[in-house]
């Protein structure tokens, strides 16, 4: 992850992930998920009264 977030100008994702043996689309999808893990842990976590829903919990019918 480090070497294809750091890399130098010019260097594209396509030659970072032949340079490890992978598809572009998989180190495509592993940069966004470690942005996505790394955004919701440094993100607060809401408070019960911001994340509970007028009413109380909703109950959906599993199939």
């Amino acid at each position: 992850m480090r070497v294809a977030r750091n890399r130098e100008a010019g260097v594209t994702l396509e030659q970072v992930a032949a340079d490890f043996g992978v598809h572009p689309a998989s180190l495509t999808k592993w940069l966004r998920h470690a942005e996505t893990v790394n955004s919701t842990a440094t993100r607060p976590a809401a408070a019960p009264a911001e994340s509970a829903e007028p009413g109380g919990p909703r109950s959906v019918p599993r199939r």
